[in-house]
């Protein structure tokens, strides 16, 4: 599993570089990044291992028609010692599609279960974490 720290473009006052970005990485199963501030350094391996953890978790459901298909952000945020403060929200917790909402709901559960993420530095808690799910990789591997 890839997991990489990212800039949110959409966080207030940020700006914009004018340098060339690099080359883009691969989708991955579950892929998870923080907001800016973290240090990119302390959490890039630890973020790693937990998309492995929350992959191993998940259970989309892959032999149903369109199962395969589906992608889900989840963000959540980490309290002291990586205990979950609030309730995970996903990007797809609304669709009105029920295969999307299943998986929706899975991704959210997977990381009720995971919880909580006491093997994380401790520069990662009160940071807002996004785990990409993308179930098309996830049952390629299954």
């Amino acid at each position: 599993m890839l997991a990489s720290l990212e800039k949110n473009s959409h966080a207030a006052g940020s700006r914009h570089s004018a340098a060339p970005r690099g080359p883009t990485r691969p989708e991955t199963a579950v892929q998870a990044r923080v907001a800016p501030g973290a240090g990119s350094q302390v959490g890039a391996a630890a973020l790693q291992d937990l998309g492995s953890q929350l992959a191993r978790l998940w259970n989309p459901n892959c032999q149903v028609e369109g199962g395969a298909d589906v992608v889900v952000n989840v963000t959540f945020q980490l309290g002291s010692g990586g205990r979950l403060v609030g309730e995970p929200q996903s990007s797809a917790e609304n669709s009105p599609n029920p295969i999307v909402k299943v998986a929706s709901d899975r991704a959210k559960r997977a990381v009720f279960q995971g919880a909580p993420f006491d093997s994380l530095p401790q520069a990662l808690y009160g940071q807002r974490i996004t785990v990409n799910f993308n179930a098309k990789q996830y049952c390629a591997n299954r």
